[in-house]
């Protein structure tokens, strides 16, 4: 058995005796721990103690000394964590003038924005009044205000003529497209895209003459191909002129007529099916005699 004195005190090793504080006692390989003082008989053949009081074994020092550390990293941090801040309440005098000092500079920053309006006002009268008398030496230096007016009475000359001429360029593409050249001899009116009419009956009807976006309601015969059959016909039918619910020799080749009126179409690819073939042929030209019933 060996014994060892953590006070470093002048006890001989294997005595029986009192014993001050910690002692460690190696028995065979196991550590014995008396942390108070006691009386240990040693039996000189086992070597074994006869009594002590408050051992502890290696795995409760392990116990005690994970809790010790535990303890102190706990103890660590809760140093390290900021503390909370202290808000400190406003009295009622402090709330009072912090108010008066919110409005003193809402007051002071309101007097700011009107003097920079102001300011920037009297820049731009000042603008305008410069500008002004540029103009009026300008104007002297020319020989008066008779030249600039002249210059602006031939500005506007040329606006006008310029006018004229788009609306005379207006007509004629109207002219072209809804009225036409009447050929004398034939008697047909060629309109735009290459459709040509002919009035068969001219109608005396009560109403006013067909017009854009107007409700119609004719009756026609469509002819077309080699021997000039008939492919469709229809007694009555209705559309919306110029709406495009109809091809566009329809919504150009009935304007003008009146209710009783008969009119023969001459319609080419390009204003009636362009190249399908609907009887005819592709791309054939069809003749269409159309009779408005109303409108």
């Amino acid at each position: 058995m060996s014994c060892r004195n953590r006070e470093d005190q002048d006890n001989s090793m294997g005595a029986a005796g009192p014993r001050k504080k910690q002692k460690v006692v190696d028995i065979g390989g196991r550590i014995i721990i008396v942390e108070k003082a006691v009386d240990v008989d040693v039996d000189d053949n086992d070597n074994v103690p006869a009594t002590y009081n408050n051992v502890k074994s290696k795995k409760e020092l392990r116990k005690e000394k994970k809790a010790s550390r535990v303890a102190a990293a706990k103890s660590k941090k809760d140093v390290s964590e900021p503390q909370p801040m202290k808000v400190k309440v406003a009295t009622k005098e402090e709330e009072k003038m912090e108010k008066i000092r919110l409005r003193k500079l809402r007051r002071n920053q309101f007097r700011m924005e009107q003097a920079m309006e102001a300011e920037k006002e009297r820049t731009r009268e000042r603008k305008i009044r410069q500008k002004k008398k540029r103009q009026r030496e300008l104007n002297g230096a020319n020989g008066g205000t008779g030249a600039i007016t002249g210059k602006q009475d031939q500005t506007r000359t040329v606006a006008q003529k310029e006018k004229k001429s788009q609306q005379e360029h207006d007509l004629d593409i109207f002219n072209n497209l809804f009225t036409g050249s009447t050929d004398e001899t034939t008697g047909y009116t060629t309109l735009g895209l290459g459709l040509k009419y002919k009035d068969i009956v001219v109608g005396t009807g009560p109403s006013e003459p067909v017009k854009e976006r107007m409700l119609v309601t004719v009756s026609y015969k469509l002819r077309a191909g080699k021997f000039n059959a008939i492919l469709d016909s229809s007694k009555k039918f209705n559309f919306r002129v110029g709406k495009g619910e109809v091809i566009k020799a329809w919504d150009i080749g009935v304007i003008g007529m009146r209710q009783g009126g008969t009119r023969h179409l001459i319609v080419p690819p390009k204003a009636g099916y362009g190249s399908r073939d609907i009887g005819g042929g592709p791309g054939a030209i069809l003749f269409f005699e159309i009779t408005v019933l109303s409108c």
